[in-house]
């Protein structure tokens, strides 16, 4: 009973157990599978709940009404019993079904199932319930037709685990080991994704040359250890989302690869600013997330929101912010968000330890900070003038820098002289003061001794 199927049977099991209608198959269970017994007429079978297809790793879903028809057997303690093997993940939930009857097989006097790693899912009620795997793994699961008992014996102990080999596959990137994993020889698998810092994964290959020949976007059949290799491009920069609202929450994540943080993610930084409370994300371009949610890691949570990454403006920054009921665009030009993004740099990075006088000194910074102020749109701009700083206003802060390093602009504003430049400007302009009013001192002493 424990021997398992050739390749060649379970993937032609397979096929007559998903399409509808069925074609019946003609196997000598003896010659063909080892497993001894005999052949019968096809009864026709369905078996409804989860499993995973080992012929393309996706999950799959029996419903009564894609039933399969069987013929091979094999003989247990003088019973005849109907043989398929499957794979099962864990959680997994089966129940046989006998359409020409529209009947249930129960799953106790009629499925042959080992405790140790099926139970059933509703215990109160074992004759009337779905089988729930407890182990991941391939199974060799017994049929029968009718209700016949077996004596001396539980019929649920007939369903052992089919033990299977495995073989080791290894990923690579630019010629370095990056991962380990291991799997099932005639499984299916899909390879997953792997951090490399500086780099987004563009694709598996089961070749170091990234022929197409080679490319396996929907995963391979394992037939021994496999080697896979990466095909990596370098990352744009960092995405940045904000978020306008209560959460202060976001967990992130690609649906293609997976990629993404485990729940509940990261909390989000605040970003100062005039209007409202706004929260900020920088999801490393490593991850290429698609899809994101915001939530405040209580049961409060925004839906799956997809980002639209053709969207994503050329500083990596994304056009539109989430809310609590999902996205909105923020206006038509991205005034808002170019306009955060700024003040947020000048907070974060402009002001060295609340001053920057250093600017007179750093002439590749100031010309930086001014190109990236000068191409702000006018609204964009104002709410950028408006943002306070310290005492001032960005606004004036600009205003006079502008006029300590360029010799240009108007200074504006009731408080210019606060700290860092200000104070250099104002020691500046008092001393020029001061050595005026000695000089005149001086004159009008030296005119009263000449009279």
């Amino acid at each position: 009973m424990k021997k398992k199927f050739s390749t060649l049977l379970l993937s032609l099991l397979l096929g007559a157990f998903l399409v509808a209608p069925i074609t019946p198959l003609t196997v000598n269970a003896a010659e063909d599978t080892g497993l001894g017994g005999d052949t019968t007429d096809p009864i026709e079978y369905g078996l409804v709940g989860d499993f995973i297809d080992p012929t393309t790793g996706n999950t799959q879903n029996w419903q009564t009404s894609t039933p399969f028809a069987y013929q091979a057997t094999v003989e247990q303690d003088g019973v005849t019993w109907y043989s398929f093997t499957l794979r099962f993940e864990e959680g997994d939930e089966f129940k046989g079904y006998k359409p020409a009857s529209g009947s249930w097989i129960s799953p106790k006097t009629s499925l042959g199932l080992d405790p140790a790693y099926f139970e059933p899912a509703n215990p109160s009620n074992p004759n009337d319930s779905n089988w729930k795997v407890l182990e991941a793994g391939v199974y060799e699961i017994l049929l029968r037709d009718g209700a016949e008992a077996i004596d001396d014996a539980p019929i649920w102990d007939r369903g052992d685990p089919v033990q299977t080999e495995t073989a080791t596959i290894t990923y690579y990137h630019g010629g370095e080991v990056i991962d380990t994993d291991v799997a099932d020889i005639g499984a299916h698998y899909n390879p997953h994704w792997v951090y490399q810092e500086g780099y987004v994964l563009a694709g598996w290959y089961l070749d170091a040359s990234l022929d197409p020949s080679y490319y396996v976007p929907n995963g391979f059949t394992v037939e021994g250890d496999t080697s896979v290799y990466g095909l990596y491009n370098e990352a744009g920069p960092d995405l940045t989302i904000y978020h306008d609202g209560n959460y202060t929450y976001a967990h992130y994540w690609n649906d293609v690869s997976g990629a993404g943080t485990e729940w509940p993610g990261v909390e989000m930084s605040s970003v100062e600013n005039s209007w409202s409370t706004v929260h900020k994300i920088v999801i490393p371009a490593e991850y290429e997330s698609t899809r994101i949610i915001f939530h405040s890691n209580d049961g409060e949570q925004t839906s799956d929101l997809v980002i639209d990454r053709s969207m994503i403006l050329a500083d990596g920054t994304y056009p539109y912010w989430g809310s609590d009921s999902g996205w909105y665009s923020v206006d038509s030009s991205n005034a808002r968000t170019s306009a955060l993004s700024f003040i947020d740099h000048w907070v974060k990075e402009v002001r060295v330890e609340g001053d920057v006088c250093y600017l007179e000194e750093d002439a590749a910074a100031w010309a930086e900070l001014k190109a990236s102020y000068e191409d702000l749109n006018s609204e964009a701009r104002a709410i950028v003038d408006s943002a306070a700083d310290g005492d001032s206003t960005i606004g004036e802060t600009m205003a006079y820098l502008s006029l300590l390093i360029d010799g240009t602009g108007t200074p504006s504003g009731t408080s210019p002289y606060v700290y860092g430049t200000y104070v250099a400007i104002g020691v500046s302009s008092a001393i020029v003061l001061l050595l005026l009013i000695s000089l005149a001192f001086i004159f009008v002493q030296k005119k009263k001794k000449a009279e």
